[in-house]
């Protein structure tokens, strides 16, 4: 995955991570630099999570991409809410069910920020 990764990020890329050794040697792979956040620990919150978002330097996102490399269900969350999909998924789940390993690829669909964002691509380790 850190393969595909790296021949796909854009440039341009600010990369935030859990402080999970799992998740730290997931940044590492992908041999560019990253910021290290408890606030995106295994059992953070949602809410921790957008904070956390939120406290980036606007300069650092305007232009650029951001990936999260962290742990569901605040992942799940976390693209559920920026899909803008309904509270009541399938068997009343509030999250997606990202597997380990996996990138889900969001982008905004237009530079307001109240706007929800489009699935791009997703990519699971047994598809590569």
């Amino acid at each position: 995955m850190a393969t595909w990764l790296i021949s796909n990020l854009p440039k341009n890329t600010v990369i935030i991570t859990s402080n999970a050794l799992r998740a730290e040697q997931t940044a590492q792979a992908l041999k560019r630099d990253y910021m290290v956040f408890a606030s995106l620990a295994p059992d953070a919150t949602l809410d921790a999570v957008l904070q956390t978002i939120s406290l980036l330097p606007k300069n650092n996102l305007q232009m650029g991409s951001l990936l999260v490399i962290g742990h569901q269900p605040w992942l799940g969350l976390l693209a559920a809410q920026l899909l803008s999909l309904p509270q009541n998924l399938a068997n009343n789940a509030k999250e997606i069910s990202i597997k380990k390993g996996a990138v889900w690829w969001l982008k905004r669909t237009s530079l307001q920020e109240n706007q929800p964002f489009k699935l791009v691509t997703v990519q699971a380790p047994s598809l590569l």
